[in-house]
Formats: structure tokens, sequence, C-alpha cells
């Protein structure tokens, strides 16, 4: 019988709550863990099914409903390190998934230190945190592979955005993104944050990336959305699927498109 890879993702993001998914598979389960906070973690999260669809990795940990943790908080991710470790045992953690976070409107004239350090927490220190947290379940998964980076092996998704890549932001780009700067700043530092990672992991096997779901049609990405988050993940399922070594520690679309950071 073949293994059963285990993964968990980090919910709280627009993205991840949109919908009501179960988990496929005999005995797949679910940890949330809210980003910001707040009663929207507690939804089912969009991602599992499509995990399991796309790239062949179960859920394995506890469902949302009964462990909603928040990243923020230093202490919650140790003990959702301790849950994961429980059930994943020796086999270790194939993959996870940091989902996106929190944006809130404020543009430059009017930015605030706690709006920058809101963002800041949420979008890119704690990502980084559960990373680090959970490092040790990976590391013990990729080291029972031989063999290239791979999602089966070792692997950790950082949902990122466009709105983070400094090189994209030109005169030409709508001006309207411009009211949200804090969370533009979060993402950009989250993509630096994981590139630094992906340096430090690259000879453990782990491979690190960061992907951009496109304009989804959520409560962050209101009805004005080009796409339900069905159609965004199902795209970025198929291509993470498909990573290898070559895509380490870039920053991609959801169709394997690398994106300038």
């Amino acid at each position: 019988m073949a293994r059963r890879k285990r993964y968990i993702g980090s919910c709280g993001g627009s993205v991840c709550r949109a919908g009501q998914f179960s988990c496929k598979g005999e005995g797949a389960a679910v940890l949330a863990m809210a980003k910001g906070g707040g009663r929207r973690g507690r939804k089912r999260c969009v991602w599992y099914g499509m995990v399991e669809r796309f790239c062949g990795v179960s859920c394995a940990a506890l469902c949302s409903g009964c462990l909603c943790k928040y990243v923020t908080k230093v202490n919650e991710i140790e003990s959702a390190r301790k849950t994961v470790e429980e059930m994943v045992g020796d086999k270790g953690l194939n993959l996870l998934i940091n989902n996106a976070g929190v944006a809130r409107w404020q543009p430059f004239a009017e930015v605030t230190t706690e709006n920058m350090l809101f963002h800041l927490t949420a979008n890119a220190v704690g990502p980084v945190m559960v990373f680090q947290a959970m490092l040790p379940l990976l590391s013990k998964a990729a080291a029972q592979k031989s063999g290239g980076m791979h999602v089966s092996r070792a692997a950790v998704l950082n949902i990122s955005s466009v709105a983070g890549s400094v090189s994209e932001l030109t005169q030409e780009s709508p001006k309207e993104w411009l009211g949200v700067m804090s969370y533009r700043v979060s993402k950009a530092a989250l993509n630096m944050a994981m590139r630094v990672a992906a340096v430090t992991v690259e000879d453990q096997g782990i491979l690190v990336t960061c992907m951009c779901p496109g304009w989804v049609r959520t409560d962050m990405g209101t009805e004005l959305g080009l796409m339900e988050p069905s159609e965004s993940i199902s795209a970025m399922m198929m291509t993470l699927s498909q990573m290898n070594e070559s895509h380490h520690g870039a920053f991609l679309d959801r169709y394997g498109k690398t994106i300038s950071f």
C-alpha cells in the first residue's frame, strides 16, 4: 500500500475560506490555521479536495472545526506543531500551504504604524514562523525519499500576490491598488522571506515557492474578481503537481509563469 502523504494548510485568507469542500480520500482530515484571527478561519477550506485531486497528497491533521489556530501567536503555532507531529509521526509532513492572509484599505497618506504591522505580522511573519515550526516535520518527510524536489517529497507553497512585486509596480499600474500599500509591502516581505528560506533548506530537498492565485472572486477580492476560487485553486494545484527543483525559490503565477520580484 502506498504511503499516504501528509498535508496541512494555514487558512484565514479569502481564497482559503471561499468554499466548503470535504476532503477526498479515506481518513483525510484538515488543520485550519487562521492568520488574522476571527470566525472566518472556522469555515472549511477549499484547498483540500484540490490537493488530493492534483497532487495525490492527503490531508492529515484535525478538522478546522476542532482546531483553529492563529498564526500570529507563537504559543498556538507550537501547539499546532505538536498536534501535527502526533498525527504524522515518523512519516513527516509532505506539504505545507501558507495561504493569503489579510488586507485593509489605507493609502500612503493615511497609513499608520498599526496598519503596517497588522499586515506584516499576518502576511509575512506568520508564514515564516509556521514554516520554521514545521521544518523538522518537512525535513523528516524529505529525508525518506531521494531524488529531486517534488510535492510528493516535501514542499511549502506560499500564496503571495503580484501586488507584492516591486518591479511590476510602474506609473502605468492601476492607481486604485496603491490604496492597499501595507498589503503590498507585506507580500513583498513574504516573497523575500521565502526566498531566504528556500536557499536555506535547499540541501534538504524541500521545495519552496511563492505563487499568485490571480484576482479571485471572494470577500477579499470582491465580486469584481475575474474567477471563482475553484478555478484559481485547480490551476495552482496542477502547477504544484508538476513542480521540481527548477521552481525552487521562484515567484510564479497560478500557471507556473515566472513573476518578477
